[in-house]
């Protein structure tokens, strides 16, 4: 046992952007008690159907993912969809055809199931989930407000609206992404003029004369316009 919690804590421990990582390792030692308590128990009529039951509904779970991947229009970007489906398709149908035809090693097609489940996680779940995140959305506006803006001069407005929040450490990051794309710093600049673009607030715009280029994505909704000012 402590051979097992030591192996697990140092690979998972170190793990990088891993947020569950000091969670996911007492995952394969839960594992181990149930499959122990399962083989303990297969005499036991009444507790071998419980847990057959359980093995069973999950297995007919992950093959009714397979077609929701394939008829939710939220995974309609997943390149290879078809291919993708198939395969967790098969494997689901496979997971099932075993538990029927061998009794007897329920536990074998349980961690067939529970591996394929999470090729299918990776699949479908994992790029779904990558593609909805603020970050990515945001990095992909500051990528396009760069390409937008390249060759003209950029600025971002030192307003307390804008830039000096409790989000500040957000709204760098989009700063970041924007400067990277751009392959320059993207200065502060306390007072709007008529010499480039500037990414302002939306109430700086009142009684201005501007034309606008874009906006920018910020977490939560949070958009910025990138204008430039008219004299």
């Amino acid at each position: 046992m402590l051979f097992i919690f030591v192996s697990n804590i140092i690979i998972y421990w170190l793990s990088p952007g891993v947020f569950p990582r000091y969670l996911i390792m007492f995952l394969p030692i839960y594992f181990m008690f149930l499959f122990s308590a399962y083989l303990s128990e297969m005499d036991n009529w009444y507790v071998k159907r419980i847990f057959d039951s359980i093995i069973l509904l999950f297995l007919v779970l992950f093959l009714s993912a397979s077609f929701v991947f394939w008829f939710n229009p939220e995974f309609s970007f997943i390149p290879q969809k078809f291919p993708r489906v198939l395969s967790i398709l098969i494997l689901a149908l496979l997971s099932l055809v075993l538990f029927i035809r061998f009794p007897k090693y329920r536990v074998l097609v349980l961690i067939i199931g529970l591996l394929s489940a999470r090729i299918g996680f990776n699949l479908f779940v994992l790029p779904h989930r990558y593609n909805e995140t603020w970050l990515v959305k945001s990095e992909n506006s500051a990528i396009e407000i760069a390409e937008k803006t390249k060759g003209e001069t950029l600025y971002v407005l030192d307003d307390p609206s804008i830039y000096h929040q409790e989000a500040k450490l957000i709204k760098d990051m989009t700063l970041f992404y924007l400067q990277r794309a751009r392959g320059a710093v993207v200065p502060l600049k306390s007072k709007i003029g008529n010499d480039g673009y500037y990414i302002v607030p939306f109430d700086s715009l009142v009684n201005k004369r501007y034309s606008l280029l874009d906006t920018l994505y910020i977490k939560s909704s949070q958009l910025y316009p990138v204008v430039k000012f008219e004299e």
